[in-house]
C-alpha cells in the first residue's frame, strides 16, 4: 500500500477523485503544480499526516478537509486562499499550519481547537486583528504575522508559555503590551517597522530572549530595564528616534559583546 506520494514540480492541472483509492496515504506532496482545487475526494485519506500543496493556484479549503483528523502538517504556501475556514477545527492533531502568502483577513476563532499546534506561519497576507482564541494554543513555538496589518498585540499572547519566536515585523502594531512579560520562553521577538514609541519595562521579563528587533519604530529610549535580558545576541534599534545609549547598558553590550544596531 502507498505511504507516500510526491509529485512537486510538475505541471499537474487536477488531483483526480480516484486519489480517495490511496486509503493509506501519509504523505501527499503537490507543491510547485497548476492545480486550482482540492476535490472532495481528498476525505477518504484518513490517514494522512503531511499534505503539501504550496505553490498552486487554489482559492479555497474545502470543508472535505475536516476529515483529516490525523493531519500533523498542512503546507498551503503560496496559493490564492482568502478565508481559512470553520472546517479547521477537526484538525485536533495538527502541529504545523503554513498559509504564507494569500489574501487572508481574518483568523477564525475555530483555530482555538488546533491545541497541538507549534508552528503557525501566516506570512504576507491581510490580516488586521490576532482574535483571542489564539490564547488556547498553549504549545505554540513560533508564530510568524510578518507583513499583515495588525494594530493590537492582545493580552490574550500571555498564555503562549511555550512560544520561542514572535515575529509581528511590517504591521501596525503602536504597543508592546505588558502581557508580553509571561512569554518567558521567547527567544526571538521581531517588531521592526511598526509604529512603537515605547520599549516597556515588561520586556524585562524575557530573560531567554536571544534577538529583538525593533528598526523602524518611533522609539525614542532605551530604557535601562533592557539591561536584564542576560541572553541577548543582537538588539537592532536602527531607524528610531533615539538620541542616547544608556551608560548602563553600553556597559552590558560591551562586555558581552552582542549585535546591536541603535
Amino acid at each position: 500500500m502507498l505511504r507516500v506520494l510526491g509529485l512537486n514540480g510538475n505541471q499537474i492541472r487536477e488531483i483526480p477523485n480516484a486519489i480517495s483509492d490511496l486509503t493509506q496515504l501519509q504523505e501527499l506532496y503537490l507543491a510547485g503544480n497548476q492545480i486550482t482545487e482540492i476535490p472532495n475526494a481528498i476525505s477518504a485519506l484518513t490517514q494522512l499526516r503531511g499534505l503539501g500543496l504550496s505553490g498552486n493556484k487554489i482559492t479555497v479549503i474545502p470543508n472535505a478537509i475536516s476529515d483529516l483528523t490525523q493531519l500533523q502538517v498542512l503546507d498551503l504556501t503560496r496559493n490564492q486562499i482568502t478565508v481559512i475556514p470553520n472546517a479547521i477545527s477537526t484538525l485536533t492533531q495538527l502541529q504545523v499550519l503554513d498559509l504564507t502568502r494569500h489574501q487572508i483577513t481574518a483568523i477564525p476563532d475555530a483555530i482555538s481547537a488546533l491545541t497541538q499546534l507549534q508552528g503557525l506561519d501566516l506570512i504576507r497576507n491581510q490580516i488586521t486583528a490576532i482574535p483571542d482564541a489564539i490564547s488556547a494554543l498553549t504549545q505554540l513555538q513560533e508564530l510568524y504575522l510578518t507583513r499583515n496589518q495588525i494594530t493590537v498585540i492582545p493580552n490574550a499572547i500571555r498564555t503562549l508559555t511555550q512560544l520561542q519566536v514572535l515575529d509581528l515585523l511590517s504591521n501596525q502594531i503602536t504597543v508592546i503590551p505588558d502581557a508580553i512579560r509571561d512569554l518567558t520562553q521567547l527567544q526571538i521577538l521581531d517588531l521592526t517597522r511598526n509604529q512603537i514609541t515605547e520599549i516597556p519595562d515588561a520586556i524585562s521579563d524575557l530573560t531567554q530572549l536571544q534577538e529583538l528587533y525593533l528598526a523602524g519604530n518611533k522609539i525614542t529610549k532605551i530604557p535601562n530595564t533592557i539591561s536584564a535580558l542576560t541572553q541577548l545576541l543582537a538588539l537592532n534599534l536602527y531607524g528610531n528616534q533615539i538620541t542616547e545609549i544608556p551608560n548602563t547598558i553600553s556597559a552590558i553590550f560591551r562586555a558581552r559583546r552582542p549585535s546591536w544596531y541603535v
